[in-house]
């Protein structure tokens, strides 16, 4: 999507607009893994010799099923949708063409696969699903992306690029520094871009290097569960594009909403290279401004009003009111350490409006700063943050 005007104000030269543009044309409906009656088709024998037999044939168990740790969608279901849950990932985990579930109401069946998605991004080789209901039971057919005998190969490709990230990750210091870290690594390497391959899953960011939010979110998952970081992928929607996918993580216990996509801006020319970190960390009132989300436990997500981890609060840029004077000192000493830029945070509309007005009006590069040249800036009417740069 591009960003309106009216909601992010910019020099003449340059349109800012928050890398979201393909979740726009994602429909809202049907929904992403799209759900069909499968119930026309036919048994395979062996199949259904054993459904003849014993009535169902459940997933068999598996070893690699995530901890419940990391299972923070599902463990926000029903006692008997998470049986479901259970079910359902073994089967898909073990990338059975066509396995049984004990299920007998569809709301269910369809709350726990949702769920299912939304805690494993390593199901990156499953696009959708079909099912076909029969008494006390359903049957489940998983659509592959790719053929069974190649996953392996593609994991392969992932996992050597996400172990070279893990590798850099700073592990002596604090939870913080590493979700930073990550939200980095997605935003500084991927390109975003409508219609890439395998956008909706982490093949995108990690092999091709190329996706749009639902590739985003997927992967910062990925990357925090491989550092046992607690990270929920949340679906739903924004007031400007309709669909779209972020994140929610806790740092040492205290809870914050996290998008990436929205950390990889672009420029209206189709330039880009900036980054933002105006949705790291941010509250559920901040997040509530203009994302909501849509998934089957977003009542059950936690109210994430702890500002700890705002990064603006972290790295003494948050104004809680708007001074002109305080505000030319801190500018010339990014430009003294040879900084090319400055971002900052106001604690109000009203503060961030005044702010933006006196940037505008050019008076923060005069006097003694007139040498840097002429500046640039960028303003989020939502965050009420603002980045200038001269360089």
């Amino acid at each position: 999507m591009k960003v309106q005007a009216a909601r992010l104000l910019i020099t003449a030269a340059l349109a800012l607009a928050a890398a979201l543009s393909a979740c726009s044309l994602q429909p809202a409906e049907p929904p992403r893994f799209s759900v069909g009656d499968a119930a026309g088709r036919p048994l395979p024998a062996a199949l259904e010799r054993l459904v003849d037999e014993t009535g169902v044939r459940p997933a068999a168990p598996y070893a690699g099923v995530q901890p419940v740790e990391r299972e923070l969608t599902g463990k926000l279901l029903s006692p008997e949708r998470q049986r479901i849950y259970a079910q359902v990932t073994s089967g898909f985990l073990q990338r059975s063409e066509v396995f049984a579930v004990r299920a007998s109401v569809e709301e269910d069946l369809l709350a726990a696969c949702e769920a299912v998605f939304a805690d494993h991004p390593e199901l990156f080789w499953i696009d959708s699903y079909s099912y076909a209901e029969y008494p006390e039971y359903m049957l489940i057919y998983p659509h592959f992306n790719l053929p069974v005998d190649q996953i392996d190969a593609v994991q392969a490709q992932i996992g050597e690029r996400v172990e070279a990230i893990v590798a850099g990750a700073p592990l002596t210091g604090s939870t913080y520094d590493r979700v930073r870290y990550l939200y980095e690594q997605v935003v500084n390497n991927t390109a975003y871009e409508l219609g890439s391959a395998n956008n909706q899953n982490i093949q995108s960011v990690f092999v091709n290097g190329v996706s749009v939010c639902g590739g985003y979110s997927r992967a910062f998952q990925y990357l925090c569960q491989r550092l046992d970081i607690p990270c929920a992928y949340i679906l739903g929607e924004t007031e400007e594009v309709g669909t779209h996918a972020w994140n929610l993580v806790e740092i040492d216990g205290v809870s914050s909403h996290v998008d990436t996509t929205w950390g990889d801006l672009i420029f209206s020319d189709g330039s880009g290279g900036r980054m933002s970190y105006d949705y790291l960390c941010v509250t559920g009132e901040e997040i509530g401004r203009d994302h909501w989300a849509t998934s089957p436990a977003a009542d059950a997500l936690p109210a994430c009003d702890d500002q700890t981890y705002d990064y603006y609060r972290l790295n003494g840029c948050y104004l809680d009111v708007f001074d002109a004077v305080y505000l030319q000192g801190i500018i010339s000493s990014a430009v003294a350490m040879g900084d090319g830029s400055f971002a900052f945070k106001l604690g109000s509309a009203e503060d961030y409006a005044a702010a933006l007005d006196y940037i505008a009006s050019g008076a923060v590069l005069e006097g003694d700063l007139a040498y840097v040249g002429p500046c640039s800036y960028v303003g989020n009417d939502t965050l009420w943050t603002i980045e200038v740069w001269w360089a």
